[in-house]
């Protein structure tokens, strides 16, 4: 998909992750080749609306007074009045309040997926729909959410059951957003080859959701605090059952399946998004406690509710005997003074500097499984990073070549002052020269200089089938294929995968990343 990064600690969590992320996190992972020194404050989850355009943004905003509209005068039920006023005034406060990233990115894959041709109005309007599917079923999980967890507010305002004359009224509220999602879907979906399989996806996650909440439930119980049965295994668990499924995974799979994918063939996306989603599920702890309120939009209740939160956890296996007494007698108790010495704790524990170790080891982590896969990550979120980008930064871009293909990368003053060296070996070898780069690109890896590889991406584009033919491809059976600027080599095993993103040799052109505007929005996890 898009090339993300995102700040969060000592560092931008970007290069090849960029390659593995659904587009909602396109800000929330877009940034420089470099890490940064900067103190975790936000987390950013924007979506590239930029890229995306004002004008699809109100066009997924007008899907969704259709499918309201749709829901209220649904013939299988005889609304009064008051009951269609209740319905409504409760959909427009919980449904579309967030920055609705989960939804949005729908629509931005299968525009991705569609090698970033415009979509028609058909498919704005159904990918949208499957985005509002999303966000429905987000405000479903959050309105009995904070009616489990006694949560006072949400996205900067009261929860819904805390307003006046709602109450427990809202359970019911929350049955009527997720029985709204089958609606839409019949509706708008029934006569499509993956109908079926668009009810089983979103069975499948809110089946894995549930479960999340209810381990995370049960190890909460009011009179069986134990926090000797606190582990990151259980901590794991329920972050991927209860936050990673839906809010990581389900959007690119909506798209997927728009774009006529087989889900089951893309097991190794799935596996590195659920590694993301748990990724940012321990950051989302970490603000819990440490994050603003004014900020974060939530006053964080895992201490007082006694979650398994990645915190407590860290802190049971790096306390003293005399340290965890404390956390024992605190944890878990809705009382101010508990709260402020178990964060004190927290602090004395350094904490802080565990959750940015934690992170860095995340990053490796994370790099290494997405350099280890081929095929199927690349096919489903490549992107040709050229078109996004270099069009913009055109006058800070060299164009370099080799003689059988064209390169372009971003060098600007900061990169040059980072990477000098690497800047003057590009420039020196008598092999490149600059020229003019023509047609959509090509990532190959081999292309670049080991320091090259490193720190900045190739954008590699055939100038012309001659140029194909000649040098290094002389004896090859290279040829165009559908897809402008790319093609297929049986003799150099390079394989066009439909969206800007190839192989060369075997290797994974994973080690892309690139320049974009650094506008980082604070927001959660669970917005």
């Amino acid at each position: 998909m898009h090339i993300i990064a995102y700040r969060s600690g000592q560092r931008l969590l970007g290069e090849t992750l960029l390659l593995l992320l659904p587009p909602f996190l396109f800000k929330a992972l877009q940034a420089q080749i470099f890490p940064f020194s900067l103190h975790i404050h936000t987390l950013s989850l924007s979506l590239s609306l930029e890229k995306m355009g004002g004008d699809l943004r109100s066009k997924f905003l007008e899907v969704y007074s259709v499918l309201k509209s749709e829901l209220l005068n649904d013939p299988a039920f005889e609304f009064t009045d008051v009951s269609r006023q209740w319905v409504e005034r409760m959909l427009d406060y919980n449904v579309p309040g967030g920055k609705l990233n989960r939804g949005l990115s729908v629509v931005d894959s299968l525009k991705l997926l569609k090698d970033g041709e415009d979509l028609t109005d058909d498919e704005i309007f159904h990918s949208s729909a499957l985005g509002w599917c999303i966000e429905w079923l987000q405000a479903y999980f959050l309105v009995l959410d904070d009616i489990m967890d006694g949560s006072h507010t949400r996205r900067g305002q009261p929860c819904w059951f805390r307003l006046p004359k709602i109450g427990m009224i809202a359970v019911n509220d929350g049955i009527l957003l997720r029985n709204h999602i089958p609606r839409i879907l019949k509706k708008h979906f029934r006569g499509k080859p993956y109908y079926v399989d668009l009810l089983d996806l979103f069975n499948e996650v809110e089946f894995q959701t549930a479960h999340g909440q209810l381990i995370d439930l049960i190890t909460t119980h009011e009179g069986e605090k134990d926090l000797s049965k606190y582990s990151l295994s259980l901590h794991r668990r329920i972050v991927q059952y209860k936050t990673a499924y839906y809010s990581f995974y389900l959007p690119v799979a909506c798209a997927l399946l728009m774009a006529g994918e087989d889900l089951e063939r893309h097991a190794d996306v799935r596996n590195i998004l659920i590694e993301m989603g748990t990724y940012f599920q321990v950051q989302d702890d970490y603000l819990d406690c440490f994050g603003d309120p004014e900020v974060i939009g939530k006053v964080g209740t895992d201490i007082q509710d006694f979650k398994c939160s990645w915190l407590v956890v860290k802190a049971l296996e790096i306390a003293s005997e005399e340290q965890k007494k404390l956390l024992h007698e605190n944890y878990g108790k809705d009382d101010q003074t508990c709260i402020a010495k178990v964060k004190e704790l927290y602090k004395v524990l350094d904490l802080e500097g565990v959750f940015l170790e934690y992170e860095s080891s995340s990053y490796e982590k994370l790099t290494k499984s997405i350099e280890s896969h081929s095929s199927s990550a690349e096919i489903i979120l490549g992107k040709d990073i050229q078109e996004a980008e270099v069009s913009k930064e055109g006058s800070r871009c060299r164009m370099l070549s080799n003689g059988n293909v064209t390169a372009s990368f971003l060098i600007n003053d900061d990169e040059k002052a980072k990477c000098k060296n690497m800047a003057e070996n590009v420039e020196q070898n008598p092999r490149i020269t600059r020229i003019k780069c023509k047609g959509q690109s090509l990532t190959i890896p081999e292309f670049s200089l080991e320091d090259l590889k490193k720190h900045t991406h190739m954008l590699v584009s055939p100038t012309s089938q001659d140029t194909l033919k000649s040098s290094r491809w002389k004896n090859c059976l290279c040829s165009p294929t559908t897809h402008p600027g790319s093609f297929r080599c049986r003799q150099h095993r390079t394989s066009s995968i439909g969206l800007g993103l190839n192989r060369v040799g075997g290797s994974v052109g994973s080690n892309l990343s690139e320049l974009a505007n650094r506008k980082l929005q604070s927001s959660r996890l669970d917005d």
